[in-house]
């Protein structure tokens, strides 16, 4: 018995692909993603999408030789976007919602680093995501309130059949 309820409280939710599956408390939501009132854009590629991973860095000398120097990271959320799933769309209310910009990587690039560096990895619109975190209910329908996002590879999605299952149909 008790086991049992160590198992249900600590195991990971399983992931949920439908809409009609969505229940409250923490789950794991697989989907599309789709844009909110406001969207962003990453600072070094200029790509539109609902979410972004900065970094910035400059290669300089250490003890053990060369080491890279990190400037700034930054991970900025869109104040809100949805999950498109099988049958609906559950809004994604993230609480990390920092700021940071292309004007602000511009100001770092011209900063005078010797070898400055910077990349971003970017949550685009039409991508498929999954979201582990607490779902709720209010007036507007479901929303979930993300604690992990992970871009969805092709290779973790459910195979479909190579050839359709139903028979076919001659007419004449």
């Amino acid at each position: 018995m008790g086991f049992e309820w160590f198992k249900r409280l600590f195991a990971a939710p399983p992931v949920v692909d439908e809409f009609s599956a969505v229940r409250s408390g923490k789950m794991h939501l697989r989907g599309q993603v789709k844009g909110g009132p406001q969207q962003l854009r990453s600072p070094v590629k200029g790509i539109p999408c609902v979410a972004f991973f900065y970094k910035a860095w400059y290669p300089t000398q250490g003890r053990t030789g060369v080491i890279e120097r990190m400037l700034k990271t930054a991970e900025v959320y869109a104040p809100m976007f949805f999950l498109e799933m099988a049958g609906g769309s559950v809004r994604v209310l993230p609480e990390k919602t920092g700021s940071f910009d292309a004007a602000q990587h511009r100001e770092l690039q011209s900063g005078g680093y010797q070898g400055f560096r910077a990349s971003d990895q970017a949550i685009k619109i039409g991508e498929k995501i999954s979201i582990e975190g607490r779902v709720q209910r209010d007036s507007d329908g479901w929303f979930i309130r993300p604690k992990e996002i992970h871009l969805v590879k092709e290779s973790d999605l459910p195979k479909k059949p190579l050839r359709s299952t139903r028979k076919k149909t001659h007419r004449k």
